[in-house]
């Protein structure tokens, strides 16, 4: 596969929610180039009735293989994957429902597979919704849970947000507040430290420099206010340095990005989800996108979600999605690089 232009599959997302629009919204725009030949993966049926409502036109070149594209037309390459056809009449638009969640993540899964099979390089997907898979039958508690376990993976991964300059990582995710510090060992907090440095190293930044955030309010005051920064966090961050990696902290969650800003610091790493995101959705609501780190597959998606009170409005900001696929390239061009697939 040419590394100089990676193929992309693009995914509509939940056909409930905001991401048909967000798709037709960027493969519409001229100046969309996200360096990729992209192939817009799913059922044609929902593509066209969002073309249809917002008035667009779009030329699709439909083929069942992707190596029968001619990428080099102004076409829209389009490959649908063979799924039960949505019942619109009966779509519940506008709200997590089961019919949207299963077709969301039978497509999700397909695209994986097409990953695994050398038939595209990397996957970027409109926003799903954790409750609508969930409905369906699809047990998990995120995205990215999903498509480690469809890719039978049980190695070490993070969701990553990805600011303009500044990646994020956490050591837990879609967890509990009551269960969260059963995850806050050494081996995990060392794991993520060493995560979020390696995908950070893989495009192109040099000697990354990370901060890891504490768990307790001004870090567990040596153990005054709680102890995992003494058991767990301090220890991995020494052995964070022990590797070479460039790493400070921990450093008071409520300080941590300030911090971050005024050093210039490449990477945080926090123990928790609402530590990072709250902050990360304050800076770069509009443009925030998330990889799911560590996985197999490079898979990108956006940070924000299926946006179910503004479906059919024309409100929808498709910027998000745009840098998610023009980094889902890049990732996918690194890794080629990397494992030595240049061509």
């Amino acid at each position: 596969m040419s590394v100089s232009k990676p193929k992309v599959g693009l995914l509509l997302g939940d056909p409930s929610g905001i991401g048909p629009e967000l798709v037709v919204k960027l493969l519409a725009d001229p100046a969309f180039d996200p360096g990729a030949d992209v192939v817009v993966v799913g059922d044609r049926a929902v593509l066209e009735r969002e073309v249809g409502r917002m008035g667009v036109t779009l030329d699709l070149q439909v083929r069942d293989d992707v190596a029968a594209f001619d990428f080099a037309a102004p076409t829209t390459p389009f490959l649908p994957v063979p799924v039960e056809p949505l019942d619109f009449a009966a779509l519940s638009e506008g709200t997590a429902n089961e019919m949207a969640g299963g077709h969301t993540m039978r497509i999700l899964a397909h695209a994986l597979d097409l990953v695994v099979a050398g038939k595209i390089d990397s996957v970027a997907y409109a926003p799903m919704n954790k409750k609508a898979m969930n409905l369906a039958g699809f047990k998990f508690r995120d995205g990215m849970d999903f498509c480690t376990s469809h890719l039978g993976y049980d190695g070490i991964f993070s969701e990553l947000n990805i600011l303009d300059h500044l990646w994020v990582a956490r050591v837990t995710s879609h967890v509990p507040m009551k269960d969260v510090h059963k995850y806050l060992t050494t081996d995990r907090v060392h794991a993520i430290i060493d995560l979020l440095h390696r995908s950070l190293s893989a495009t192109g930044v040099d000697s990354p420099r990370i901060s890891v955030a504490g768990y307790n309010p001004h870090c567990g005051e040596g153990g005054l206010c709680g102890t995992e920064e003494v058991d767990a966090i301090i220890p991995a961050i020494e052995r964070a340095r022990g590797d070479g990696i460039q790493v400070d902290g921990p450093l008071s969650a409520d300080i941590v990005f300030i911090d971050a800003k005024q050093k210039g610091t490449n990477g945080i790493v926090a123990m928790y989800h609402d530590q990072c995101q709250i902050a990360n959705k304050l800076l770069e609501f509009d443009r925030g996108v998330v990889i799911h780190g560590g996985s197999p597959v490079p898979t990108v998606t956006t940070a924000h979600g299926t946006a179910y009170d503004i479906v059919g409005q024309g409100k929808a900001n498709p910027q998000p999605l745009a840098r998610g696929v023009a980094l889902a390239a890049k990732i996918a061009r690194n890794r080629a690089l990397y494992e030595g697939r240049a061509a």
